[in-house]
């Protein structure tokens, strides 16, 4: 089992880092707790299809294969994974879940897995599978305990990436909005009849959802110190797309105007 301050550490890195990157340190730490030889990760696509997205072995050896397990050739190991319980092979072939893959398994030359579910959000994501290649483990308790602390590490991975990547749309967006407004103002400054009307829309409509963005950017950032609060994190993102539609439709209604050449823009037209 991963220390308690061990896998705090962990945890706080992997929130740092690409969910690659992360995926290869969180491998290396199980190298170092479990008698494995490789470890792979495996995401449904949808629920009759496992796709495989990494794999890792003691070597130091990355790779991006592209196996898929569809639930019609294997559908008692389907069965085995949806019923969200870990499946403990200490000899693949004859494992009632694992034994349908052999021919896979024996071309990885794999003997023993030990596979466990991840879980994202409450939701089934997919599993960690931690294997032996050419010969045969009895899996024990420990190794148990410290491959679900590995699981529960990946799926916190996961969730940071997504959110990093949210962050990262969120900035583009703001930096978008940046340069339209700049570019609106030239072209009112162009047109000195039109300056007093789009002060107020400026000032009354357009600043006021960029001032709740800015708040919620602001709780946003100190909510991603807490890892635990992911509905809070989830609500708030949900509340800055919101406010950034209302900006996009408030500057697209006035664009519309000024392309068409309205010499005298109402607040009306724009409210």
């Amino acid at each position: 089992m991963i220390s308690e301050n061990k896998f705090l550490e962990l945890s706080k890195k992997v929130q740092n880092l690409g969910f690659n990157q992360s995926l290869i340190e969180i491998s290396k730490i199980a190298f170092d707790g479990m008698n494995i030889d490789r470890v792979t990760l495996w995401k449904f696509k949808e629920p009759n299809a496992l796709v495989c997205v990494f794999k890792f072995d003691k070597s130091g050896n990355t790779f991006k294969p592209d196996y898929v397990f569809y639930s019609n050739l294997f559908p008692n190991y389907f069965k085995g994974l949806h019923s969200e319980k870990i499946i403990i092979a200490n000899d693949v072939y004859k494992n009632i879940y694992t034994n349908e893959l052999e021919k896979h398994l024996r071309e990885q030359n794999i003997t023993s897995a030990l596979h466990i579910p991840i879980f994202v959000d409450g939701h089934l994501y997919g599993a960690v599978f931690f294997s032996t290649v050419n010969n045969f483990y009895s899996w024990t308790n420990e190794d148990i305990k410290f491959g679900s602390d590995v699981s529960q590490v990946i799926s916190i991975a996961y969730i940071s990436s997504k959110r990093n990547e949210d962050l990262m749309k969120i900035s583009s967006y703001a930096e978008n909005i940046k340069i339209f407004n700049k570019e609106l103002q030239e072209v009112i400054n162009r047109k000195n009849k039109q300056f007093i009307e789009y002060g107020f829309i400026n000032s009354h409509l357009l600043n006021a959802p960029l001032s709740r963005l800015k708040g919620l950017m602001n709780i946003l950032v100190y909510e991603m110190k807490n890892e635990k609060r992911y509905i809070e994190i989830d609500f708030i993102i949900k509340k800055i797309y919101e406010e950034y539609d209302e900006m996009d439709k408030i500057i697209t209604r006035l664009s519309v105007l000024i392309n068409k050449g309205v010499e005298d823009i109402d607040r009306s037209d724009i409210d």
